[in-house]
């Protein structure tokens, strides 16, 4: 499946996954602290752009998954972080 909504075209190859990373902003408590992102949970969300023809994951483009912090190979398309992540990495597809 490809990508085509950024200013480049990608194409996941293999088990591969490419997101758009969900920005983690500081949150601030019912008490008003604070909390950056660096101390919240180490999961991050994004957004499914394209993925392989090896991902056995019933996934769809537009959907939103979890992943780990670390996961990934991180690049920039304009202002907008992508990441291309294995599919071993991936915690979980979000089913609202």
């Amino acid at each position: 499946m490809k990508a085509k909504e950024l200013q480049t075209e990608y194409e996941a190859c293999c088990d591969k996954i490419v997101l758009v990373v969900n920005e983690t902003t500081d949150k601030v408590t019912s008490g008003g602290i604070v909390l950056p992102a660096s101390v919240q949970p180490r999961q991050r969300r994004g957004r499914v752009l394209s993925f392989g023809p090896d991902v056995k994951t019933k996934l769809t483009i537009g959907d939103q998954v979890l992943f780990n912090i670390h996961a990934g190979a991180p690049t920039a398309d304009g202002d907008r972080e992508i990441l291309v992540i294995a599919e071993k990495e991936l915690f979980d597809r979000i089913v609202k």
